[in-house]
C-alpha cells in the first residue's frame, strides 16, 4: 500500500479474523490442537491477512469522479441517491464502482469518487493520495459501540460520525495564532538578540568542551 503502517495494517487484519473464529474454536476439537495445527491456522489467517492488503492495494478508482464535497451520506438513503452518479462509470468501465465518501489522511477534506468497493476491518475509511487507494485510519474504529468486524469500504455510513470530522478549522487556528505571535513589535525585536545569544551560548560549549577533555587526561 505504499504506507509505513503496513505491518500494523497487516496485524490488525489478522487479529479481526482470529477474533471472528475463536468463537468457533471453542466448540470444536481445535480449542485443544496440538502445535502444528496451530501453526496452521495461523497460517491460514496470516494468508487471509496478506490477501486483504493486495485487494486493499488494487482498489479501482475511477479518477474521473473525484471531488471535494462538504459533507457525506448519513444513511442509506441519502447513499442510494448520491450513488447514482457512479452508474455511467459502470456501464462504461464494466466495473462494479460503488460510492465513496471518505476523508483524506491529513483530515482535512472529504472525498467523494466511485471507486471498487473492498472490505475494511473495523476502522473508519481514509482515502490515501500517495498510494491512490481507499484504505482503513488505523488509528479510529468505524464503529466500536456496534461491534461491527467489517464493511464495505463504499458504506461509510455504518460508521460513527467521528470518522468524517476534519481538523482544517483547527489547524488554521494555530497557524494564524502562530502567524500573529511571530509578527508583534516586541518579537521583531527580541529576535535577533535571541539569535545571537544562542549562537554564543554554541560556541563557547563548542570550545570548553575539547579544552576540558585535554585538562583531564594531561591531570590523569
Amino acid at each position: 500500500m505504499q504506507q509505513p503502517c503496513n505491518l500494523l495494517l497487516f496485524l490488525s487484519i489478522c487479529r479481526m479474523h482470529f477474533k471472528a473464529i475463536l468463537p468457533a474454536l471453542k466448540y470444536t476439537h481445535l480449542y485443544t490442537m496440538t502445535m502444528p495445527s496451530t501453526v496452521f491456522v495461523f497460517i491460514c489467517i496470516a494468508t487471509q491477512g496478506m490477501s486483504q492488503i493486495v485487494r486493499l492495494s488494487n482498489c479501482s478508482i475511477c479518477d474521473e469522479t473525484f471531488r471535494v464535497v462538504s459533507s457525506c451520506p448519513a444513511n442509506a438513503k441519502d447513499y442510494t441517491k448520491a450513488s447514482k452518479r457512479c452508474s455511467p462509470y459502470r456501464v462504461s468501465s464494466h466495473k462494479q464502482y460503488e460510492l465513496h465518501c471518505v476523508r483524506n489522511t491529513r483530515r482535512t477534506k472529504l472525498i467523494e469518487v466511485c471507486a471498487v468497493p473492498s472490505r475494511l476491518f473495523g476502522y473508519c475509511p481514509q482515502y490515501d493520495s500517495v498510494g491512490h487507494v481507499i484504505q482503513m485510519d488505523l488509528s479510529v474504529e468505524c464503529n466500536a459501540t456496534s461491534g461491527l468486524i467489517y464493511y464495505n469500504s463504499s458504506d461509510s455510513f455504518l460508521c460513527n460520525t467521528i470518522c468524517f470530522q476534519l481538523e482544517l478549522k483547527t489547524t488554521t487556528e494555530n497557524n494564524n495564532t502562530q502567524q500573529s505571535v511571530t509578527d508583534t513589535p516586541d518579537n521583531k525585536k527580541n529576535k535577533m538578540p535571541t539569535s545571537k545569544n544562542e549562537n554564543g551560548t554554541l560556541v563557547i560549549v563548542a570550545v570548553s568542551f575539547p579544552l576540558i577533555i585535554i585538562i583531564c587526561v594531561y591531570i590523569y
